[in-house]
């Protein structure tokens, strides 16, 4: 049986791929978490660069195909050990690991440098974390979008224009799909103080008003979520302001604004997302 979490407590498991299970030769090429209030969500590198190394005949397809149908399938079950034994025996899971709760994306990030990504991957992979805000609003994307994306983090302009745009800064999140990108970005109060949190406000908004100039003259559709995690900012008057200002601002110039706080925030966002053809 599942062992149950506690308040304190979440867990994970590793899952190795074994594509000669009778050599008993394995790789771990994934990742199973669970917090403590929470369903479980599966954690991976699209690229599997790791095991397309030692493994170069590898179905990459084929592999993405079980991992999305694994999360599928743990999604609508209260008994994770019984799903992921069911998997055997190419894809095998770790006994049940305890970790922190509430579980964070530098947690998530952490784990998979250790256990997923190849030694040249974790380098790259943790120069690239410099933005606690955009991991915190990944975060807030993943508990409120029931299925796998596949997104990039702190995106340039050349990557979704070809060119670079003026007053442009890097987003936070750009999710791209078949009818354009959607770019998500915002501020958290938990994370920055008041000040600090207005000034981003003005550059995220000031980042999407040009991509908006941009999009026009380029006939790309590119939609615009800001998004504010407010923490505890009712419970000062300066961060109460920097997050109604905040929230003021990413509604002049993104499609959608978003009130992380509000308990139709996750609604919104689905709906939007689905709208601009990201989710179905």
């Amino acid at each position: 049986m599942d062992q149950e979490l506690t308040e304190q407590t979440g867990r994970y498991w590793i899952l190795y791929f074994q594509p000669l299970p009778e050599a008993g030769e394995c790789i771990a090429f994934a990742l199973v978490f669970q917090d403590r209030d929470g369903r479980p969500q599966v954690e991976y590198d699209s690229a599997f660069a790791k095991v397309l190394k030692m493994y170069p005949d590898t179905d990459s397809i084929g592999l993405s195909f079980y991992l999305n149908t694994l999360q599928s399938e743990l999604s609508f079950s209260a008994q994770a050990e019984i799903v992921l034994r069911s998997y055997g025996p190419q894809i095998a899971a770790s006994t049940m690991r305890r970790i922190k709760s509430p579980l964070t994306r530098k947690a998530i990030d952490m784990l998979l440098a250790r256990y997923v990504f190849p030694a040249a991957k974790k380098t790259h992979r943790a120069n690239n974390i410099a933005d606690p805000v955009g991991q915190e609003i990944e975060a807030f994307i993943r508990s409120n979008v029931h299925q796998t994306l596949e997104w990039r983090t702190r995106v340039r302009a050349q990557e979704i224009l070809g060119h670079s745009v003026t007053g442009a800064k890097r987003v936070a999140i750009a999710i791209p799909c078949s009818t354009g990108w959607t770019l998500i970005d915002g501020v958290d109060l938990n994370k920055l103080a008041p000040a600090a949190a207005a000034n981003r406000a003005d550059e995220v908004s000031r980042t999407f008003w040009n991509y908006s100039r941009a999009a026009t003259e380029s006939k790309l559709n590119i939609r615009r979520v800001g998004v504010v995690l407010n923490g505890n900012s009712h419970m000062a008057a300066k961060t109460d302001e920097a997050h109604d200002y905040a929230l003021h601002r990413l509604q002049t110039d993104a499609d959608l604004a978003i009130d992380a706080s509000s308990p139709s925030s996750g609604p919104e966002l689905r709906r939007f997302l689905t709208t601009a053809g990201v989710i179905r």
